[in-house]
């Protein structure tokens, strides 16, 4: 897992802050039927809680999972069963049109997804896929630099204050 501490940036070199002034505002709606998972965000205390689970997987286990780390967030991929669960995580699911594009499983946009996913790429063409929305944050980022948990970055983020 990459670490990256940019000063532009809150989350890494491969990420980008959605701004207001868009000229299509996005709003995010409850799903009915969660996406299966296949990742998790999270930021904060929760980022710390997800790195002290990750901390706790031998480097086998660890080898399983793909994951980028930024600025306070941490994003782990893998198959649903293999991801830690934590409270106050954001799960991720890929969308039903691109295995390239993740959005929280529990939400979806107002716009069709092939259309934001067009949108996004047009908007942020120096982040390659796969993508990950994270609406909360306002934030895309991409998983092209994903790489196993290094043990060096979870430590450092169940450190932070």
């Amino acid at each position: 897992m990459n670490k990256k501490t940019p000063s532009s940036s809150p989350v890494s070199s491969q990420s980008s802050v959605l701004s207001p002034q868009s000229s299509v505002s996005v709003q995010w709606k409850p799903r009915r039927i969660p996406r299966p998972a296949a990742g998790v965000a999270a930021t904060g205390e929760a980022a710390r809680q997800l790195a002290n689970r990750l901390l706790l997987r031998s480097d086998e286990e660890l080898e399983h999972l793909r994951g980028v780390a930024g600025v306070n967030v941490i994003v782990v991929m893998g198959e649903a069963d293999r991801l830690p669960w934590v409270d106050g995580a954001c799960y991720l699911g890929h969308s039903e049109t691109s295995a390239m594009f993740y959005l929280p499983t529990t939400l979806d946009p107002n716009v069709p997804v092939p259309l934001l996913e067009k949108a996004l790429r047009q908007r942020f063409p120096h982040l390659k896929p796969p993508l990950v929305v994270l609406p909360t944050l306002q934030t895309v980022l991409s998983l092209v630099e994903a790489r196993s948990p290094a043990r060096s970055v979870l430590e450092a983020f169940r450190s932070q204050p």
